[in-house]
């Protein structure tokens, strides 16, 4: 570079006007980069949210499908047939079981029949 053109360069520079013009445009293009990395900061975390969302939702569609074989299985249906139908195959004898009636207590008809300031007079004194 010829010393005139150096010179020439030298002036602008040292020029108050010139450096603040540069710094202006400095502070703008890190105004511009900080908007920017910011913005992709967001982008990517929103991504990350994305992918684990998408991950759950995946699982849960493995366990639906789980769930949606497991009731179309003919095991299922003849479950529920029995259960809920109360139907039997073929040659079944299906046996039903009564829970046995329980005995009429005596003592508590009597104790009903008594007077309250007789179940008093037993609580304290017997």
């Amino acid at each position: 570079m010829p010393e005139s053109e150096y010179s020439h360069f030298k002036k602008i520079f040292s020029s108050w006007k010139a450096t603040a013009v540069l710094i202006l445009i400095l502070v703008l293009a890190l105004i511009s980069s900080g908007k920017v990395i910011v913005k992709r900061y967001a982008i990517k975390k929103e991504i990350d949210g994305l992918k684990t969302e998408a991950e759950r939702l995946e699982a849960e569609n493995l366990k639906l499908d789980e769930t949606l074989n497991y009731l179309q299985s003919d095991f299922f249906k003849e479950q529920e047939a029995r259960t809920k139908l109360e139907l039997q195959k073929p040659g079944e004898k299906a046996i039903v079981i009564t829970p046995p009636k329980e005995p009429e207590k005596k003592i508590e008809t009597q104790k009903k029949q008594e007077s309250n300031w007789k179940h008093w007079l037993k609580f304290f004194f017997k």
